[in-house]
């Protein structure tokens, strides 16, 4: 038998590290909040016109997000979570802003 004491793995510590990491951040909510039935539809909205590149509704999709807020129908949470996909969009970033438009509404599916 060898009698030498074991030694630790580097690479193992890394990767228990990493998974750790991982889970502390999976439990702690990071990523796309969760959106109450007016925010979703609102998020439909953004990733139609994203998709289909059409800035001319950006302003009213703007528009509309701050009155549901103004209303109570939008948390301060779900309309900055609206807003980066349109943002992008205005700024001419189409791909990204129809990336984080699914992404929005992919983060919604329950599993």
């Amino acid at each position: 038998m060898n009698a030498e004491p074991s030694r630790p793995r580097p690479l193992r510590q890394l990767v228990v590290g990493l998974a750790c990491c991982g889970a502390t951040l999976l439990a702690a909510g990071c990523g796309p909040p969760t959106l109450g039935p007016q925010a979703y539809e609102r998020a439909k909205l953004i990733e139609n016109l994203t998709e289909y590149r059409r800035p001319e509704q950006a302003a009213t999709a703007r528009g509309l997000i701050e009155a549901d807020l103004a209303a109570g129908a939008l948390t301060a949470e779900e309309r900055d979570a609206l807003l980066g996909p349109l943002d992008l969009a205005e700024d001419g970033q189409w791909e990204a802003a129809a990336a984080a438009a699914r992404e929005l509404l992919v983060a919604q599916q329950r599993w």
